[in-house]
């Protein structure tokens, strides 16, 4: 049929149209400097990388725990979470489906964070707010 896209055009949006004899030049070009940006970007995550581990805030905490103590009140996952900056896995955490009225308060010292008010489903897995409670969060 004149004028049809090729066979892979919607699997590969970036690819098919460079073959597609209905697209434009500027179309064309447009798609390069699309598919470079997003290679040099990856190519830039890939060679600066992510770091290991969390970075931590050094300074003054209400709460004060020794390993053991922390090692002792935690489960072993939330350690890892909490402790050495690993993350849980997504749909994982009950408090991701719960909406019910309150205030989130922190697993490791209970200190609240946030309120159920500013609480949305990010739809990543993990329970999402729009804002912690005033002074909750130092940066």
């Amino acid at each position: 049929m004149p004028g049809a896209r090729p066979f892979g055009a919607l699997s590969h949006p970036l690819g098919a149209r460079a073959s597609d004899p209905t697209t434009t030049s500027q179309e064309r070009s447009s798609d390069m400097l699309r598919r470079h940006f997003l290679t040099t970007a990856l190519g830039a995550v890939a060679f600066t990388g992510f770091p290991a581990r969390a970075q931590y805030v050094e300074g003054d905490f209400e709460v004060i725990r020794t390993e053991a103590g922390w090692r002792q009140m935690l489960t072993d996952l939330e350690y890892r979470v909490m402790r050495e900056g690993a993350t849980e896995e997504p749909y994982s955490s009950p408090l991701d489906a719960n909406y019910a009225d309150g205030i989130y308060h922190c697993r490791g010292c209970d200190l609240a964070l946030y309120s159920s008010e500013t609480k949305y489903d990010s739809e990543t897995g993990w329970p999402s707010f729009t804002a912690p409670l005033e002074n909750a969060i130092g940066t």
